[in-house]
């Protein structure tokens, strides 16, 4: 799903933030793993707002 540069990223349900990193090639990620072992990633983001080990709540406001 792509969206326009800044956009407000939010998580899809709560969970707790796995990685939350620079990688080659999904640059700017994060990993959310939710309680039912299901995972989210949010890739080619301009700007990380979580840092790992960070329980979120579905709806938080995660990355632009």
């Amino acid at each position: 799903m792509a969206a326009c540069k800044g956009t407000s990223i939010h998580a899809a349900a709560s969970g707790v933030i796995e990685l939350a990193c620079e990688d080659s090639g999904y640059g700017r990620m994060i990993v959310i793993r939710h309680e039912n072992n299901c995972k989210t990633r949010y890739a080619h983001l301009d700007k990380i707002l979580v840092a790992k080990g960070q329980r979120v709540a579905q709806g938080q406001l995660i990355g632009r």
